[in-house]
């Protein structure tokens, strides 16, 4: 009767961790996917084609505007 306890703990203790884990895995993967689409308007209006006959952008100007493109596209706002 010993045995088979302790044997009974340790499957109870073992489902028990697997159960947190995974709802603990899939809750950060959802409020992950929810925080990187909460972001996709901004993203979505930044990175709007550039008008043309405008004033040149600066280098840095530029920069950023890739790394922005870069960004909605990495957060799948664009493809």
């Amino acid at each position: 009767m010993n045995r088979f306890h302790q044997a009974y703990t340790f499957v109870i203790m073992f489902l028990a961790f697997v159960v947190l884990a995974g709802g603990g895995y899939l809750y950060t993967n959802h409020v992950q996917r929810q925080s990187d689409h909460q972001w996709c308007k901004l993203l979505v209006a930044i990175t709007q084609p550039l008008p043309a006959g405008g004033p040149p952008l600066s280098d840095r100007q530029l920069t950023s505007y890739r790394l922005l493109k870069d960004l909605a596209r990495n957060k799948g706002c664009i493809k």
